[in-house]
Parts: structure tokens; sequence; C-alpha cells
């Protein structure tokens, strides 16, 4: 079986001297949270359809975006299929930016690492967060 493609953004910004991060919550059950991602379309690069999902999904564009650290790729099965995303980890530029929900999510929140972690249950999402981490400590984003 062919792997699935896909592509997201895991977009943070700073609020009240506190960093936290953008999760969508899903229309449909299990109604799980969520960075902002989706398939790739036939010949789009990975990081072209994480801003086009990211556009599609909760209205932020390219340009109130900067990406910094390496893309992280996660691996997993679903609905029976080898499914890999790549993520780059983004900080929302624009503070005039605003989020606009797309009909595939209810909700959405900015959550601070512990409650993202939390949130995110599923263990990929808890690499990816900390892979973010990471990136944010050798940044100095992060103490």
């Amino acid at each position: 079986m062919a792997e699935v493609r896909a592509a997201g953004l895991l977009i943070h910004q700073i609020v009240e001297k506190k960093i936290v991060f953008l999760l969508l919550q899903s229309a449909f059950s299990p109604f799980h949270w969520t960075p902002p991602k989706g398939h790739l379309e036939k010949n789009e690069s990975e990081m072209d359809a994480a801003f086009r999902e990211t556009e599609e999904e909760c209205g932020i564009k390219r340009h109130q975006l900067k990406l910094f650290g390496d893309p992280v790729p996660i691996r997993y099965v679903a609905n029976g299929a080898p499914k890999l995303v790549t993520y780059w980890c983004a900080k929302l530029v624009d503070p005039k930016a605003t989020v606009k929900l797309s009909d595939e999510h209810m909700n959405y929140k900015w959550a601070d690492i512990a409650e993202a972690k939390k949130l995110i249950a599923h263990d990929t999402g808890q690499i990816l967060l900390t892979k973010c981490e990471e990136f944010m400590r050798r940044e100095k984003l992060l103490s």
C-alpha cells in the first residue's frame, strides 16, 4: 500500500510573555486536536501543502508566518495505510492575523506547551511538540 503524504505547520505566538501553540479541533469524531495539516495535492511540495492547508483550515497566510528549525517528519498508520506528515515549526509574525476556521474544524485554541501536550494525546503529536520545543530552545525562544 502506498504511503499517504501530508504536511502541516505547528504555529506559535507569544501572548503575555508566554509561548502558545495553535491547535484545531476536528469537526468529526473523535474530535481530536492537531496543528493545521492536510494531504499533498498532485505535484505539490510538502512546504507548499503545509502553507496551503494552513490557509484553508484556519485562514493564516504564508506571509503572516516565519518558519524555523528543520522539517519534522512524523510516520504512523492511519486507516490501515502508512502515512508521512511533514511538519514545520512556524512563528505567527503578523499581530493582526486572525483565525478563521474551515468546516473541517469546530474549535481552535492557543495552548501553552503543557496544555498542548494534554490536548494532542497521540504519540506522534508529542514527538512534534518535543521537536519544536528543542528548536525553540536552540533559537533561545524558550529558556
